[in-house]
């Protein structure tokens, strides 16, 4: 909880943006040259192991900062 309330104050805004998300977030991560970037995902259907969204695989593979992604299936 430290760590986060440490790094929560460097948060000096949170923009806003309209736009397809797969090419938004590598912008806006680049515009504000964030430490990196947090993304949830959950794939859908059958075969869920291993299978990413495609905004969360097209923005790993094009982000230029170090992408995490974080499983959220509680389905």
């Amino acid at each position: 909880m430290q760590l986060i309330s440490e790094r929560s104050s460097k948060v000096k805004q949170i923009p806003v943006t309209i736009g397809h998300p797969a090419d938004r977030i590598p912008q806006q991560a680049a515009k504000h040259d964030v430490e990196n970037v947090v993304l949830g995902s959950c794939s859908k259907g059958f075969i869920r192991i291993g299978l990413l969204g495609s905004t969360v695989r097209h923005v790993t593979q094009v982000s230029h900062h170090p992408v995490v992604v974080v499983p959220n299936c509680n389905r």
